[in-house]
């Protein structure tokens, strides 16, 4: 079965501190991933998530189900989703990279307008954007960049 891909932002919560992310969503994301073999990276800024995961297709769509019902975000949008040929974060179940409004990330999110792409989308009606998106290439760059040498988390 061919590996899956989805990417999507929602906006983060007044009251999400960053510990509520790193104790109540990452760690927990990580054990939980790795029992259905989901990779992934989350990027998190003071008012926004991006995250990527990836894996098989039924598995990664319920998860993003679960993920729109999560009183943790808010507006969650699909921006991507797709097949691959190879998974992008394999090394990882979760990859937390705490970002900040002024961050590339941030930057690169803020070209996404409401028009240019079908962001309130199902995970059943996937945008299709390149395999070199530039999002994924960005993350993919900040995960290796900074935490080289990191094991499997």
């Amino acid at each position: 079965m061919p590996t899956f891909e989805l990417l999507y932002v929602s906006t983060r919560p007044r009251k999400t501190t960053d510990q509520i992310v790193v104790d109540d969503i990452v760690l927990p994301a990580m054990r939980v991933n790795r029992a259905l073999d989901i990779t992934g990276c989350l990027w998190f800024g003071p008012t926004r998530f991006l995250q990527i995961l990836e894996g098989e297709k039924d598995v990664v769509e319920e998860l993003y189900a679960r993920i729109q019902q999560d009183t943790r975000h808010r507006d969650v949008r699909l921006v991507h989703s797709g097949p691959i040929a190879a998974r992008s974060f394999q090394r990882w179940a979760m990859h937390p990279i705490k970002g900040s409004e002024t961050d590339e990330i941030s930057a690169l999110l803020s070209t996404l307008a409401p028009n240019a792409v079908p962001l309130t989308a199902p995970a059943s009606t996937p945008t299709r954007v390149p395999e070199n998106c530039s999002l994924r290439v960005k993350l993919l760059s900040l995960a290796t960049r900074k935490h080289a040498g990191t094991p499997h988390a």
